[in-house]
């Protein structure tokens, strides 16, 4: 695997990715996953603190992207929260239960301490969400079904899945901000019919329908649903007023 930023890898090839690998930046603990350059590693720190100095911010100054990178700070955690993984590690490691489904891949996570902020730095996919209108062309609206009936077949569901949630590359889908995955076998029908409601509601039900009995026609009997009792929940979501669809931002 190259290395971001260069050839020259700051660890040896071969650690596991999807464990990562521990490092000591100054006052900062890390953890990479891919084989990082020492001019990248240098530039770490300096992330942590503002990296908006050096980038764009792509949503409310929590998300910066620089170069061909995004910088996704989390905020510190409350008192029972120390207690778990800091925020970025625990972001990086839905990637992989992700896989294979395409999503953006973490490089790196930074963290001073259990109650502090940390950081996680993941490659950045250029592309349009399923919400705008140029995702619309024949070659994302034929593969957008298989990619979706893709996620129940690897149990990865989404709990706030929505069209600015996935993005077309020009080739192929890719599932964004992954901190909205969950596995938990109790809920996955329900996590599965809120999918499929907010697609309804964001697409409007004629085109959710369309790829709705796409995705049905490919998946298991464990997954099959009704499109009666989607529409039911996108109902229940309109009445509720949770979604205020003319001011929804991208997710990075």
């Amino acid at each position: 695997m190259s290395s971001p930023g260069g050839d020259a890898p700051a660890f040896p090839p071969g650690v596991l990715e999807r464990r990562g690998h521990a490092l000591r930046l100054g006052a900062l603990s890390a953890r990479a996953y891919v084989p990082l350059t020492p001019a990248l590693v240098a530039r770490l720190p300096g992330w942590y603190e503002d990296a908006a100095r050096e980038g764009v911010a792509l949503r409310d100054g929590s998300v910066v992207r620089i170069g061909g990178l995004v910088v996704k700070r989390f905020p510190a955690p409350g008192a029972f929260g120390r207690l778990r993984a800091p925020h970025a590690t625990r972001s990086a490691a839905r990637h992989f239960w992700c896989l294979p489904v395409p999503s953006p891949r973490p490089l790196v996570a930074l963290w001073r301490n259990r109650a502090s902020m940390s950081v996680l730095v993941r490659e950045y996919v250029a592309g349009q969400p399923l919400s705008a209108q140029g995702a619309a062309e024949r070659a994302a609206e034929t593969a957008l079904a298989p990619f979706l009936a893709s996620l129940a077949r690897h149990a990865v569901l989404h709990g706030d899945l929505h069209p600015e949630n996935i993005l077309w590359d020009g080739s192929r889908w890719w599932l964004l901000d992954v901190d909205g995955v969950r596995h938990g076998l109790h809920s996955r029908r329900r996590v599965w019919l809120g999918m499929w409601a907010r697609c309804a509601l964001y697409l409007g039900a004629a085109r959710a329908r369309g790829h709705f009995d796409a995705c049905m026609a490919v998946v298991g009997p464990r997954w099959q649903l009704a499109w009666e009792a989607v529409r039911a929940e996108e109902q229940a979501m309109r009445s509720r007023r949770a979604y205020d669809l003319p001011t929804r931002e991208v997710r990075p």
